[in-house]
């Protein structure tokens, strides 16, 4: 757990550091007037894109190259991070594009719409790889009593961007699976 909190913080920091000057590359705004904006919004990038692999993965090349060159992912831990930072970044991207527009409404200033794109394909990313978990590896959600208990954890799996991986048991004998993190489920009960 210590070992996946250095990772992510590291991963933070080194996810800042690339999305910033990926974002000054391709046009944001250069100067000190904009400098705290754009750190801002590279550091929300990092927590989208850079954390949660970093957290899991750690520096296994091969792992980063498959979840995010080749866009294979294999598990359901694989989907939780590589549909919800793929739509982080398509997001931010589309929210770019009324940016250059000569509408000058306060929101088209940089970071705003291409906060709210990474925030809306990051949040459609995580929908797409929970149903994507539900529907390919046979993830239930029926029993009431099962959805008490995975309520919470899908809050703070939205709230926190940490993939997750583990079990809940109900008292019947059902059996619910979610992705993430087996400690949650500790803190949970």
């Amino acid at each position: 757990y210590v070992k996946a909190i250095v990772r992510g913080l590291l991963g933070l920091l080194a996810g800042a550091l690339v999305n910033g000057l990926g974002a000054i590359v391709l046009g944001a705004p250069v100067g000190i007037q904009h400098f705290t904006k754009t750190v801002h919004w590279s550091l929300l990038m990092s927590v989208f894109t850079f954390v949660p692999a970093a957290s899991v993965f750690g520096s296994s090349c091969s792992d980063w190259h498959r979840i995010f060159a080749q866009t294979k992912p294999i598990g359901s831990t694989d989907f939780m991070i590589c549909f919800p930072a793929h739509g982080a970044v398509i997001g931010a991207w589309f929210g770019a594009w009324p940016m250059p527009l000569d509408w000058e409404r306060p929101w088209q200033e940089w970071p705003i719409c291409v906060t709210y794109g990474a925030i809306f394909g990051y949040l459609l990313g995580l929908v797409v790889s929970f149903g994507k978990d539900s529907i390919f590896y046979g993830t239930k959600y029926t029993d009431s009593q099962c959805l008490d208990e995975v309520y919470p954890v899908v809050k703070v799996m939205l709230l926190s961007s940490i993939p997750l991986d583990f079990h809940i048991h109900n008292s019947k004998d059902h059996e619910c699976t979610l992705s993430g993190l087996c400690f949650l489920r500790d803190v949970l009960h």
